[in-house]
């Protein structure tokens, strides 16, 4: 089909089992909270928006890179509750897309860094990324709705190939 490479949306009531991804080597798949909306992640650092009900390319949020030898992965995830999407925009780069406002912002930048892993606690309030720059393996807690960073943590064992960051159901700890 037209969209051979890229995500093929296989179910009529997108549910996220239904979710299906082509040839291209991706890294993520997010739903949404509209179970319509499907962010996808590549390891080109390619990241798409797609609307799975009419199986549509809705947006390229990000658009890669010619060689998955110059780029990071993407990564990808939705705010449990709320139409906001994070994502991976090239090397050290994490962008808030609102997506019922049409807006994106960078909420976090460290050119130097790799980001292994993003996620959201269950409330949305805040998020997190497993990231591996010039200083070590560290995760970054961002307050969401102030744009500010909550805390930086360093770790033990993440590296650019492995490492992941979760918060609490009340976005207290850190795992």
């Amino acid at each position: 089909d037209k969209n051979s490479g890229h995500v093929s949306v296989l179910l009529g009531q997108a549910e996220p089992q239904g979710v299906a991804v082509s040839f291209r080597a991706r890294t993520e798949v997010a739903v949404g909270s509209e179970p319509s909306s499907v962010a996808v992640g590549y390891f080109d650092g390619l990241v798409e928006l797609w609307d799975a009900s009419s199986k549509v390319l809705l947006k390229v949020l990000h658009p890669g890179a010619v060689s998955e030898m110059i780029s990071p992965s993407a990564h990808v995830a939705f705010a449990p509750r709320a139409h906001l999407l994070a994502a991976t925009a090239g090397m050290g780069i994490l962008k808030l897309h609102d997506l019922a406002a049409g807006r994106e912002n960078i909420i976090w930048q460290a050119p130097e860094s790799w980001i292994r892993d993003i996620s959201f606690p269950l409330d949305g309030t805040r998020l997190s990324a497993c990231t591996v720059g010039t200083n070590g393996p560290s995760v970054v807690v961002i307050d969401v709705a102030r744009g500010l960073i909550v805390s930086t943590n360093a770790t033990v064992g993440a590296n650019a190939h492995s490492g992941v960051a979760s918060l609490s159901a009340d976005g207290q700890r850190l795992f």
